[in-house]
């Protein structure tokens, strides 16, 4: 094997690692399902953009966002690359009451 704790010659041959217990984990859990509903509708707001011509592919975007209150706070709480996690090149949050009229809202 390439791993040094495992001691089969195959994979299948292995057990199930035991599960670790994380402390606050639903809090987590909670937190990044509320993500996942932001990141939705910012996919589908690329998407319509990709499909109006405006962008080409969602790596080539530049968003900005401009969220209220509880979404600001997520976004703040959340320490990874989060212009990686909408696949965008840029990324810029701005504040809510700043929002052109033309903006998406969700």
């Amino acid at each position: 094997s390439h791993l040094s704790f495992v001691e089969e010659a195959s994979v299948q041959l292995t057990d199930m690692p035991e599960t670790i217990a994380v402390p606050d984990s639903q809090a987590t859990e909670e937190k990044f399902d509320r993500f996942m509903e932001l990141r939705n509708d910012v996919l589908k707001a690329l998407e319509t953009a990709r499909n109006e011509k405006i962008i080409g592919r969602s790596l080539e975007a530049s968003l900005t966002l401009y969220p209220n209150k509880e979404n600001r706070d997520l976004l703040s709480s959340i320490k990874e690359n989060i212009a990686q996690l909408f696949i965008v090149s840029e990324l810029t949050v701005k504040d809510e009451s700043e929002a052109p009229e033309n903006a998406q809202s969700f």
